[in-house]
């Protein structure tokens, strides 16, 4: 499990940067609004970098206590939810 988490997580950076630089630039006419870059809203991008860094301070902590089985039960679930919530929408 340590192999597939080290070779994904250089990967989720320039994933990310990628998807939010094309939100901002597609939305930098279509939003008006103050508080926005884009589409993206910025006080929710701070909850989330806020909340982001909350969980690897308490990941810190409590991953290593989780044995590999349930944690690849728990993101298996994860994407799951994510799948469920996209299909609703």
């Amino acid at each position: 499990m340590q192999e597939c988490v080290s070779a994904s997580n250089p990967l989720s950076l320039p994933v990310a940067l990628c998807g939010a630089v094309t939100y901002a630039v597609i939305g930098w006419h279509s939003i008006p609004l103050s508080g926005f870059l884009g589409f993206i809203s910025l006080k929710i991008l701070g909850l989330l970098v806020l909340t982001g860094w909350a969980g690897i301070v308490f990941s810190r902590r409590a991953i290593p206590a989780v044995p590999d089985v349930w944690y690849a039960r728990i993101y298996v679930l994860l994407l799951c939810l994510v799948l469920l919530a996209m299909l609703i929408q």
